[in-house]
């Protein structure tokens, strides 16, 4: 014991003192438990005081539907208070997209003072998206996506401002003085290789983009058109009783008559005659169920308001179907038939035919975005991208 002072406490144990020591180190243990949690507590609370002061803030969305044009886009974004900052994610990823498709979008404050989320989808669209390959002889004021790796040839007369999108990586062909001011690669698969786009003559493009992973074609479903559906014919001058006239309503025309949303079976203008759809200041689309459409030449056919037409046969136009100004207040959506734009016709609108056609006569002009089977436009016809 004289060699110094021993650090090590000796506890001798009397058996009849174990239990009451038991309940005793229990005790302890329990209390150092409190203390551990009550330092964690105070630890995490400025964490947790500072989540719970954050100030809510509000964000606004908007620019979500844009054309493409090549370039990366970016949707809109205002705050209240304005002027935080936000971090913006595309498909959960923060670059900028720039082919044509729908992104999901989440917004969300990047300012530890508030709090704030809210998420959207953003959507480029394209002027022309086909599943084979375009029989075009005229001009599209836009860009042009292939669904099907196919061969396209680009005659002399063929001028498309915009870009070429196919999947794959097909040969580059020119032949004569056509004009292409680029190509680029996308990061979709290299196959197939066996195809090729072919310039001919003067024609001009701006760019071929290859590697281009398509999206899916759409599918329609033909409307439901019960027993009752009548037919409907405008006609410019008299109207004529009709041998069933409980089956057919004929509308005399010195004043455009309106037509109401509904179910219908045929519905024809006859030349020099006019219809109106829609309702002014409408914020929902009128909705028409048809087997058929057709406007005569002379014929008009115009909107009041925003307006879906879902026609299950075909459509037949030789007049003017629309105003341009309002190109996307009309979705016409074809079911089974084909769109057939006679020469020096006019529509303007958003075209899905799935599975069918879109022609395009001489002289006639469809301005805004249509997604079909395949595309005919002939020599002097024009598919123009609307304004946003």
């Amino acid at each position: 014991m004289g060699r110094g002072v021993s650090n090590t406490l000796l506890l001798i144990i009397m058996p009849e003192r174990t239990s009451v020591l038991r309940r005793s180190l229990a005790v302890m243990t329990a209390c150092l438990g409190v203390l551990v949690a009550a330092r964690s507590v105070r630890a995490d609370a400025p964490a947790v005081e500072a989540a719970a002061t954050r100030r809510p803030a509000s964000l606004t969305l908007y620019a979500l539907t844009q054309p493409y044009d090549g370039t990366r886009k970016s949707i809109g974004v205002a705050t209240a208070p304005a002027g935080l900052p936000v971090t913006v994610t595309y498909n959960g990823d923060t670059a900028l997209p720039v082919l044509p498709g729908r992104y999901d979008v989440v917004a969300a404050v990047a300012d530890g003072r508030y709090r704030g989320m809210v998420s959207a989808s953003l959507t480029i669209t394209v002027t022309a998206f086909v599943r084979h390959a375009p029989q075009c002889d005229g001009e599209i004021n836009g860009s042009l996506e292939l669904a099907t790796p196919e061969s396209v040839t680009l005659t002399d007369s063929v001028a498309i401002s915009g870009d070429l999108l196919v999947p794959g990586s097909p040969s580059l062909l020119l032949a004569g003085l056509p004009m292409i001011a680029d190509s680029r690669d996308e990061t979709g698969s290299p196959e197939p290789r066996d195809y090729s786009i072919s310039l001919n003559g003067s024609s001009v493009l701006r760019c071929l983009v290859r590697r281009v992973q398509p999206p899916m074609m759409p599918s329609l479903a033909a409307p439901d058109l019960p027993a009752t559906a009548r037919d409907v014919v405008v006609n410019s001058f008299t109207a004529t009783a009709s041998a069933n006239a409980a089956d057919r309503s004929t509308v005399a025309a010195p004043v455009a008559p309106h037509l109401d949303g509904g179910t219908y079976r045929d519905v024809s203008v006859q030349a020099g005659a006019e219809l109106i759809l829609g309702h002014a200041g409408a914020t929902a689309p009128d909705v028409y169920a048809l087997r058929s459409l057709a406007l005569h030449e002379g014929a008009s056919l115009q909107l009041a308001g925003p307006v879906v037409l879902v026609v299950s046969d075909g459509v037949d136009i030789k007049g003017d179907c629309n105003d341009p100004a309002h190109a996307r207040w009309l979705t016409l959506a074809i079911a089974k038939g084909d769109l057939d734009l006679g020469p020096g016709a006019t529509l303007s609108g958003l075209v899905l035919a799935p599975a069918g056609c879109v022609a395009i006569a001489n002289d006639a002009v469809l301005v805004g975005e249509i997604t079909s089977d395949t595309l005919l436009i002939d020599r002097t016809g024009l598919l123009a991208e609307s304004a946003p």
